[in-house]
């Protein structure tokens, strides 16, 4: 094997040995568990399951039709960075 393609592949290999072993921060991969969810009051505990919801089902999964739920038909909706304003009338 040419040495130009040996020290090619023992780069990409440590490219790849890296970015596997190093790739997450704690933040991202953390070491301990989070603490225990703390019970609140019924109003509190509704409203966290509503917006739970409309955070990993709705919104994650661009279910637009179901954003209804947590927004009324007056709000407008803007995206940082972004000039457009989307503004949703038909629900």
């Amino acid at each position: 094997m040419k040495p130009i393609h040996r020290n090619l592949l023992a780069g990409l290999a440590a490219a790849a040995f890296t970015t596997i072993t190093f790739g997450q921060s704690p933040a991202e991969n953390p070491t301990t568990p989070p603490p225990p969810h703390e019970k609140q009051a019924p109003a509190v505990e509704k409203n966290l399951k509503v917006f739970d919801t409309l955070d990993f089902d709705v919104f994650s999964n661009q279910k637009w039709d179901r954003l209804h739920e947590s927004h009324a038909k007056d709000i407008v909706v803007t995206w940082t960075g972004c000039t457009k304003v989307t503004r949703k009338t038909s629900w």
